[in-house]
C-alpha cells in the first residue's frame, strides 16, 4: 500500500531492524498477543507490539521532498501511515543478551488472551 502512494522505497531505509514479508496488511489487533520467531535455536517471543508513530521527516522523503515539510502539507499523508502502516515497534526490554534473526526465520502473531 505504501508503494502504491509513494512509489518504491528501499527496504531498510527507515532503520527497521525486522522485517516481515506478508501477503495483507498486519493491524494493531493481529499483534495484540505478541510475536514469536522461530530462530534455528529456538523461538523468541516480544509482547504485543505497537503501532510506529509517522514522523514528518521519514513522510517528507517519502512524498519526494528535500525538506522536512510542515505538517499541514502532508497532513493526510502522515494520516495514511498511522495504525501500524509505517511499522510497529516491538518491546525488547525483557530479552537478555544477543539474539540472532536470520532470513527465513518464521514470524507468527500469537492470539490475544481473552
Amino acid at each position: 500500500l505504501m508503494e502504491q502512494r509513494f512509489g518504491g522505497v528501499p527496504v531498510g531505509i527507515a532503520g527497521e531492524n525486522l522485517v516481515v514479508a506478508s501477503g495483507r496488511r498486519i493491524l494493531t489487533g493481529d499483534l495484540a498477543g505478541g510475536l514469536v520467531v522461530e530462530t534455528t535455536r529456538g523461538p523468541i517471543e516480544f509482547p504485543a507490539a505497537r503501532p510506529a508513530a509517522p514522523c514528518r521527516e521519514f513522510t517528507s522523503y517519502l512524498v519526494g521532498r528535500d525538506d522536512v515539510a510542515p505538517r499541514g502539507e502532508i497532513a493526510a499523508d502522515l494520516e495514511f501511515l498511522e495504525g501500524g502502516m509505517r511499522g510497529f515497534l516491538l518491546p525488547v526490554d525483557h530479552l537478555r543478551g544477543w539474539h540472532r534473526l536470520r532470513v527465513g526465520d518464521e514470524v507468527w502473531a500469537r492470539p490475544p488472551t481473552p
